[in-house]
C-alpha cells in the first residue's frame, strides 16, 4: 500500500479560545480534526499489518536481497537470488532459488520435451555415480539412457557366498536338498564305492544260478503249466542283476513262461512279497530265452527265490539241486533228498503277493533258471 498520511492540524483552537475565551469550542471543528487524526492511525495500522504477523514476526518473504544493506550482504558472501516468476517459468538461470511457488510456476508450463531433457539430465548425473568395481562391470548408456549391471565372471568368492544355498540352484536344479544331504558322512569316491558293490568284474556277460542249483546238468524235463516253480538263491557277492534266462530243448508252440523274484518269508520258505515281475519269454522255439532288461541292486547274503509259471508244457533244461538244497530245506525221510519247490498258480502276473501258504516239496530236479549282469 502507499505510505500513510501525517496528520497535520488544520485548525488553530488555542487562538479561538484566546478570542472567545468563554464561548465552547465549535463543535464542527473539533469533529474534522479528529477525523484526520483517525484515518492517520488507520493508515499506520494497515501499513504496519502488510509487514507484520500476528505473532510479532515479520511476514514470510517480505525481506528481499533488496532489502539488506551492503554490510549485510558482504557478510553474507555470493548470495544466490530468489527466482523470479520469469525466471522460474523460463528455467534461464542456475543461480537462483526455487521457491515452492515459482516450482510448481515451472512445471505448470513444462512440455514433453522438458521433461524429456530433465529426466536425461537426472540420468547422466544418476549414472555418472556409478562406475565399475572388481564385481560388478557397469554400463551407462547416455543414448537410451540405459544403466546395465552384471556381475564379473569368477569375481564372487566363497566369502560372499552365503551358506544354506538351496540344492536346486546347483547344475541343473535336479538334485534335491534331501538327495544333497545324502552326501553328508560320503568318506571316499562314490563311483569306487558302487563299482565294489557291484561284485566281481568276471561276473559280467555270465550266468549266474547260485549255490542250490548246479547249471552244469544235462537233465531236462517237462514242466506243467500253472504251476509256479521257486528256486532259493543266495547272493555271493554285491552285484546287479540285469536278466533272467531259461534253455528251451523242446519247444510248446504258442507258449510262454514268466520269470521273476519272490521274497523268502521269516521260516525261509517263498513269502508273499513279489521282489520283481520280469515279464515273459516265448517257449514256442529251442534255445535259450532272456527277459527283457531290468535292474535289480542284491548284496552279499540276500536270500530269496527265483520264479517261473507257464501256460504251457515246454521241455527245460533241469539241475540238479546241490546238497546246500537239503541242507537248508531238510529231508522228509533220511535217505532222499527233497529239491523242487512248487505250488498251484494260474499263470499270469507276478504282482503285489503271491501267497505260498505251504508250498509242495518233492524230490525231483528244478528249472535251470539263471541270472546275468
Amino acid at each position: 500500500m502507499a505510505d500513510p498520511d501525517k496528520y497535520v492540524p488544520s485548525y488553530s483552537f488555542s487562538g479561538f479560545q484566546a478570542s472567545n475565551p468563554t464561548t465552547p469550542l465549535p463543535a464542527a471543528s473539533v469533529d474534522a480534526e479528529l477525523a484526520d487524526v483517525s484515518d492517520s492511525i488507520d493508515q499506520i495500522v494497515d501499513a504496519i499489518a502488510d509487514v507484520r504477523r500476528s505473532d510479532g514476526a515479520l511476514k514470510n518473504g517480505i525481506v528481499t536481497t533488496e532489502s539488506l544493506s551492503a554490510d549485510v550482504l558482504a557478510a553474507m558472501g555470493d548470495p544466490i537470488g530468489i527466482a523470479t516468476q520469469v525466471q522460474a517459468e523460463a528455467g534461464s538461470s542456475n543461480e537462483v532459488l526455487m521457491t515452492p511457488l515459482r516450482v510448481e510456476q515451472r512445471i505448470n508450463i513444462m512440455t514433453s520435451s522438458d521433461i524429456t531433457n530433465f529426466t536425461e539430465a537426472v540420468q547422466d548425473v544418476v549414472g555418472g555415480y556409478f562406475s565399475d568395481s572388481s564385481t560388478v562391470d557397469v554400463t551407462y548408456n547416455d543414448g537410451s539412457n540405459t544403466l546395465n549391471a552384471s556381475v564379473i565372471d569368477g569375481s564372487i568368492s566363497n566369502a560372499k557366498v552365503a551358506s544354506g544355498i538351496d540344492a536346486a540352484k546347483i547344475g541343473n536344479g535336479d538334485v534335491s536338498n534331501t538327495e544333497f544331504g545324502y552326501l553328508n558322512g560320503v568318506d571316499s569316491a562314490l563311483q569306487t564305492q558302487i563299482d565294489t558293490l557291484l561284485g566281481p568284474a568276471q561276473w559280467a556277460g555270465r550266468y549266474i544260478t547260485g549255490v542250490f542249483t548246479n547249471p552244469a546238468s544235462t537233465a531236462t524235463g517237462t514242466v506243467s503249466a500253472n504251476l509256479l516253480y521257486a528256486v532259493p538263491f543266495l547272493c555271493q557277492a554285491n552285484a546287479t542283476f540285469t536278466s533272467l534266462s531259461i534253455d528251451v530243448t523242446v519247444a510248446d508252440v504258442g507258449k510262454s513262461c514268466r520269470l521273476g523274484v519272490i521274497a523268502a518269508g521269516a521260516d525261509g520258505k517263498p513269502g508273499d512279497t513279489v521282489l520283481l515281475d520280469a515279464g515273459t519269454v516265448s517257449v514256442g522255439t529251442t534255445g535259450i530265452k532272456t527277459t527283457s532288461t531290468f535292474s535289480l541292486p542284491v548284496r552279499a547274503g540276500d536270500f530269496f527265490y527265483v520264479v517261473l509259471v507257464s501256460d504251457g508244457a515246454p521241455t527245460l533244461r533241469l539241475g540238479v539241486p546241490g546238497l546246500q538244497f537239503s541242507h537248508f530245506m531238510g529231508v522228509a525221510t533220511l535217505g532222499t533228498q527233497d529239491s523242487c519247490i512248487y505250488k498251484s498258480f494260474t499263470y499270469g502276473a507276478l504282482s503285489g503277493a503271491v501267497p505260498f501258504g505251504t508250498p509242495s516239496i518233492v524230490s525231483a530236479n528244478v528249472p535251470i533258471i539263471a541270472f546275468k549282469i
